[in-house]
């Protein structure tokens, strides 16, 4: 045997032991999803993508991050639970750059330098799977979601900053970590295009739920701890690659679609927020400071002592009503347009007056109510939502009149 097929063989050999290593550490495991160019396993709190051919992969991961043509294993790791979890927030905290990596990497039995490594709070039971095809392309996008917890817009003000001794404090409630697997070859700068696609789609699900941020008045585009590896066969030396994701080709298409509705289902069995759950006042004016309790302070001062009562023992069904709701996200439109300046400031009052106005006539029913109701409301023009508290008073005091 030559010296070059006895490096061959060892090579073989090497594969096949890393691969027995990686099945033995999950022979319980479900297969979730598997092609000819990977298996998806998910046992315990691990959920693993082996690939079983080379690919390129592009990655947030602290350790392998970047962009790769060594990574085999992807790995989407539940490293706490979402809330009075403090040990494992510590651990993880305090341990060096690359030693939680490596301890993964050992209780997985696979190589850390072969490994691209994401951490959440979310339950990987609760992980989405989607895929999109068109002709020869495949799409595969498995998603883990939580946005309960630091949801926020790019860019919002943030206290935490890096240091060398690392991060001074990080929030691990609300995650969104997205493995991304096209089936064929993918130039460099395509991968990267593709990353962008899959951020958009990951934003245009939280904006189909109106998803607010934790940090300040604004929908949120995201978490504050969101995470990706995106991976594609290497070329062969006769492969057609592809050099473009755009969002013009469908392959930006079915990158954003993929990712986007695994996004809304892993969100909706994580945080239990479906479409229908958005329909609340509560949720569509939570971000202005609106909750239930203020609704009530604020009634109980414009109300008499009867019509309060009956509103209070009946607050679900003023907070949950559809048609209220409705008013409620045009007038949260029009703060979003006010603080982004699309309207000016002197406009404020106006405005808002009219979009109470119609607030009044949905909770009464009486679209005679309108007028009256603009005449009478009244609110300091620095309470962005006294005009609304106003027009509900109103509202539900001529819904029961007669």
């Amino acid at each position: 045997m030559t010296d070059i097929h006895k490096k061959a063989t060892f090579l073989v050999l090497s594969v096949l032991f890393l691969q027995l290593s990686c099945m033995k550490a999950f022979a319980n495991a479900t297969v979730v999803h598997e092609s000819s160019a990977f298996q998806a396993l998910r046992e315990k709190r691990f959920f693993v993508v082996k690939l079983t051919q080379p690919h390129l992969v592009l990655s947030t991961s602290k350790i392998n991050g970047g962009m790769s043509t060594d990574v085999q294993y992807l790995v989407n790791h539940q490293s706490m639970e979402p809330n009075f979890h403090q040990e494992k927030v510590d651990l993880i905290l305090n341990s060096a750059l690359g030693s939680y990596h490596t301890q993964i990497a050992k209780r997985l039995d696979m190589p850390p330098e072969q490994m691209a490594l994401m951490g959440t709070a979310a339950h990987i039971t609760n992980l989405a799977h989607k895929q999109r095809r068109f002709k020869d392309l495949t799409v595969d996008a498995f998603v883990t979601a939580g946005v309960s917890g630091n949801a926020m817009r790019a860019g919002e003000e943030t206290q935490w900053y890096q240091t060398e001794q690392g991060n001074r404090k990080v929030d691990y409630q609300g995650t969104i970590n997205i493995i991304v697997l096209i089936n064929q070859p993918l130039s460099p700068g395509a991968l990267s295009k593709a990353s962008m696609l899959l951020t958009e789609g990951k934003s245009s699900a939280l904006s189909q739920l109106a998803v607010p941020s934790r940090y300040g008045k604004h929908l949120a585009t995201g978490t504050g701890t969101d995470q990706f590896i995106i991976a594609a066969p290497q070329a062969g030396q006769d492969s057609f690659v592809y050099h473009s994701a755009s969002g013009h080709l469908k392959l930006g298409e079915l990158i954003g679609s993929a990712v986007r509705e695994a996004t809304l289902e892993a969100i909706l069995w994580q945080n239990r927020l479906a479409p229908e759950d958005t329909a609340t006042l509560t949720h569509a004016l939570g971000r202005f400071g609106f909750t239930e309790d203020v609704l009530l302070a604020h009634l109980k001062k414009r109300m008499d002592k009867n019509s309060y009562t009956l509103a209070k023992h009946n607050v679900k069904a003023i907070v949950g009503n559809t048609r209220v709701v409705a008013a409620a996200y045009a007038y949260a439109t029009l703060l979003d347009r006010l603080q982004y300046q699309t309207l000016p400031e002197g406009m404020r009052a106006e405005v808002l007056r009219d979009s109470a106005a119609t607030a009044a006539v949905a909770l009464s029913g009486d679209t005679l109510h309108w007028s009256h109701a603009w005449q009478n409301i009244a609110a300091p023009v620095e309470d962005s939502l006294g005009y609304f508290f106003d027009a509900l008073a109103m509202g539900w005091q001529a819904k029961w009149q007669d």
